[in-house]
């Protein structure tokens, strides 16, 4: 059944699935060849300078890692939600091992743009001449990626499961804490989810890998 909606998934995510693991294969190249990193002599001078554009140009990382994530959790229900879920209702299968086959199939074609970065990350770091002190971690942006894209894909895919009615309550919920944001910025005073929303992001959260270093070289 795995083989299956694995086939069924790429007859309709196939193109864009393609585009978007080029634009991840691009990143790495791209941050070294157009930020003219690569152009590097090695010489101590040039650290300050290859550090100050790697980190001008590493927010592309976090934004790509949010669409990879979103698009292959979306891509999981998008047949599903076209067919009224009436293939998954036929199915002589629990709704939990539905679940984990659907999470399988996008989790599969998520391993995609990591793989892209990971392995253009290594072509772009041997192309930089570093100077002393400075090193390169292909695989430590990679892994970063990996992280941040499967946050997003868990977040999107567990959203893709709610009901109307749970996405009502979700709406509710959300409208609540807006309101009581615009209250407690009309007192002056902060707000207990601004005070969550921080502790949510902040390391030890998985969150903290969108709001890290994304660098390519670093000390």
């Amino acid at each position: 059944m795995y083989r299956a909606l694995l086939r069924a998934q790429w007859k309709s995510s196939a193109p864009v699935l393609f585009l978007f693991t080029m634009l991840a294969f691009a990143m790495p190249l791209g941050q070294v060849l157009f930020t003219q990193v690569a152009a590097s002599s090695g010489s101590p001078e040039d650290a300050i300078m290859i550090l100050r554009l790697l980190g001008e140009s590493s927010p592309v990382y976090p934004i790509m890692a949010l669409y990879c994530g979103g698009l292959a959790a979306s891509f999981c229900w998008a047949d599903d939600q076209r067919g009224k879920h009436v293939y998954a209702l036929s199915l002589p299968v629990p709704r939990w091992y539905y679940l984990l086959l659907r999470m399988g199939v996008g989790m599969t074609y998520l391993a995609a743009p990591v793989a892209a970065v990971w392995v253009s990350a290594l072509i772009a770091v041997s192309q930089v001449a570093l100077p002393q002190g400075l090193h390169a971690y292909p695989g430590g942006i990679a892994v970063r990626f990996a992280l941040a894209s499967t946050v997003v894909f868990a977040a999107a895919f567990s959203l893709g499961t709610l009901s109307r009615r749970n996405w009502i309550a979700v709406a509710w919920v959300v409208g609540a804490g807006i309101a009581l944001l615009l209250l407690f910025a009309m007192l002056g005073l902060e707000s207990p989810i601004v005070r969550m929303g921080r502790w949510i992001i902040n390391w030890p959260s998985f969150i903290d890998t969108f709001t890290g270093r994304w660098l390519l070289v670093d000390v």
